[in-house]
């Protein structure tokens, strides 16, 4: 089988939500674009992240149509876990020393070795909201609800393939609970929906995961799907820097209005883990 085809359905089992992402072809992202700024690390669907699923039929159609597809996990709620993302290129091993020094030791818990060197470190979803961060500290971001990861075997721009740590590996360790300085961090720095009278302005990094945040609020209360929209639409004009754009704040509506009015997008999920293997060329 598809080594990558089988990665995604083995994450299946786990309980995580898969998609697939565009992959490294000749050195190039599959998108096409000369100037691509997340080569092999994006979507090829055309809601992104929303269009995640568990559905093993539906993972099998994409890789007929795309057999080279990065795989992507969603992360947050859906998937039950959020991830400590390390670069080291950029001093994250030794911001994370410093953090480690003032708070302790991170759990022991699911890691995994990106192809850029760097590590994706799991932690089991906390049972509230978390948001995409980037730069929660100088080479730190978190991945959280509305995200995603490039997922082992995926091959990354430098012809090096992600890997499960081989101590760290799902099928040889849990998910271990995030550590509440991490959280705090996270609160600390996230979110700008402030009771102050501060303006709200989301720029790069923020904009996506806070209008999700506000359109599943919306959802909570009743509001239908055209509301939504309308209401988004007007807060990316707004409040946006620079707007996503019209077509992105209807798919991010789209996806709150599939959720029950009075559910709260984003909680984690409860499924039955299935120990699998999964091969890493």
């Amino acid at each position: 089988m598809n080594p990558l085809l089988e990665a995604a359905l083995s994450y299946v089992r786990w309980g995580w939500h898969v998609l697939p992402l565009h992959s490294i072809r000749n050195g190039h992202c599959t998108c096409g674009s000369q100037d691509c700024r997340s080569p092999g690390k994006h979507p090829r669907t055309l809601n992104g992240v929303y269009d995640a699923t568990n559905d093993p039929a539906v993972i099998i159609g994409r890789w007929r149509i795309w057999a080279d597809a990065n795989v992507g996990i969603a992360t947050g709620g859906v998937s039950g876990f959020i991830v400590l993302d390390v670069d080291p290129r950029h001093g994250g091993e030794d911001t994370l020393a410093d953090l480690e020094q003032q708070h302790g030791q991170l759990p022991e818990t699911i890691e995994a070795l990106t192809g850029g060197g760097g590590r994706h470190v799991l932690f089991g979803y906390p049972g509230h909201t978390v948001p995409n961060k980037v730069g929660i500290a100088v080479g730190l971001d978190v991945r959280g609800d509305g995200g995603l990861i490039v997922a082992p075997p995926s091959v990354h721009l430098t012809g090096r393939r992600y890997a499960w740590d081989a101590s760290h590996h799902p099928e040889a360790i849990a998910l271990a609970p995030a550590p509440r300085w991490l959280l705090a961090l996270l609160r600390d720095q996230g979110g700008r929906l402030c009771r102050d009278g501060t303006p709200l302005l989301l720029h790069k990094g923020e904009r996506n995961d806070t209008v999700f945040r506000l359109g599943c609020l919306m959802r909570r209360y009743g509001l239908c799907e055209a509301a939504i929209v309308e209401s988004l639409l007007a807060i990316d004009r707004h409040h946006c820097r620079p707007p996503l754009g019209d077509g992105e704040i209807r798919d991010i509506a789209k996806s709150t209005a599939r959720y029950p009015v009075g559910s709260f997008p984003g909680r984690p999920r409860r499924a039955s883990r299935v120990t699998v293997s999964v091969e890493v060329a």
